[in-house]
């Protein structure tokens, strides 16, 4: 679990949360607590693990016209997260006692393990209404997840636990939040944020976008006053208050080798070959057939690339493809199918060719 800087003498703590990733408050004024207990109808003779009915009652804290802007409070002394496999017993022992005080408090409380798990009343969040990748104007409507939550994201929560068949522990939407590891996985997020921002080098460390910059979000903080939270106020963990233990990354440069069988889709395939297509051609969909220049093969395993390009060398774009091709095992077929989709506003867009050069 991820703290912000420190919590304070009301007991005022901040969690990641599910996939937004976004900080949320627990409520621990007791006008607050009363508040939320009766959202949910409580049974008596109802099993520990059954999900409590929800009233049809406002369970948020009273709405509020002030709006207060989140500051980063003075930071005292620096807090050190260790990689959960290099932990020392006794950090080991922190965790699981904080765990046990969760789990140990009744389940309506709102800081109670269920009720995390269960994201109730003002603490749920819509995981339909992310904005998970870059979304501009012209885009489509909902973008989709990006690479990270399509691949590692999602293969740890379909790997953590036993083989069920409704994917428990962690790959089912209901039981999810109830494994320890849930909170922890997310929070990795903060983690791999900070490699990003090491690895851009002389590259500016964070997005320009002005309108990604200030995007905020309104949070209910521990006296149930509303809080603005701007993305420019979470980029720095070290304004923040912490820092994580620098460990070996092999996985970093570990590009993993794709499964595939040899390729036969260039004999196959009914698409033209790029020296029938009548170009220019509309950006709707172009799929065509591209012949393989005989230098690919000729200097193969000299360190060279090779680029798919336009014939427009004023204007063309160029994407190197050397690796695509080897993984693919068509690094030798004399024609390669080439598809090109436009993501958005391709109608107004047109291709004047296509071709594979071999750059140096």
């Amino acid at each position: 679990m991820r703290k912000l800087p420190r919590g304070n003498s009301t007991g005022e703590i901040c969690l990641w949360a599910w996939e937004a990733c976004m900080v949320r408050r627990i409520l621990f004024q007791q006008r607050v607590h009363q508040h939320l207990r009766e959202c949910f109808q409580r049974n008596p003779n109802a099993e520990k693990t059954e999900v409590q009915q929800p009233l049809d009652v406002n369970c948020c804290p009273p709405l509020s016209q002030k709006i207060i802007d989140y500051k980063l409070p003075p930071i005292t002394k620096m807090r050190f997260r260790p990689a959960a496999h290099l932990a020392s017993q006794e950090y080991i022992a922190k965790y699981e006692k904080a765990v046990e005080l969760m789990k140990a408090l009744p389940e309506d409380d709102p800081r109670s393990f269920m009720q995390q798990a269960n994201r109730d009343g003002p603490e749920c969040l819509d995981v339909g209404g992310l904005l998970r990748s870059k979304y501009v104007t012209g885009d489509k409507p909902d973008p989709g997840p990006g690479t990270v939550e399509r691949g590692s994201h999602t293969a740890l929560h379909v790997w953590v636990g036993q083989a069920t068949p409704s994917g428990e522990d962690m790959g089912n939407f209901y039981s999810a939040g109830r494994e320890p590891l849930f909170f922890s996985h997310h929070a990795n997020v903060d983690r791999l944020w900070s490699i990003w921002r090491g690895l851009r080098g002389p590259k500016p460390k964070d997005f320009p976008e002005s309108d990604w910059l200030n995007a905020n979000f309104l949070f209910y903080d521990e006296n149930a006053q509303l809080v603005r939270v701007k993305v420019a106020d979470t980029l720095e963990n070290q304004k923040m208050g912490f820092v994580w233990q620098e460990v070996d990354l092999p996985w970093l440069n570990n590009r993993p080798t794709a499964r595939v069988k040899k390729s036969k889709v260039s004999t196959t395939t009914a698409a033209p070959k790029a020296t029938e297509t009548v170009f220019p051609v509309k950006l709707d969909k172009v799929k065509v057939l591209v012949d393989r220049p005989k230098k690919i093969q000729e200097q193969k395993g000299q360190g060279k690339r090779r680029r798919i390009t336009s014939d427009r060398r004023d204007r063309g774009g160029h994407r190197e493809i050397r690796e695509l091709l080897e993984d693919l095992d068509v690094e030798d077929d004399d024609k390669i199918l080439v598809s090109l989709v436009p993501r958005a506003g391709g109608e107004d867009i047109t291709i004047g060719g296509i071709k594979i050069i071999y750059a140096s």
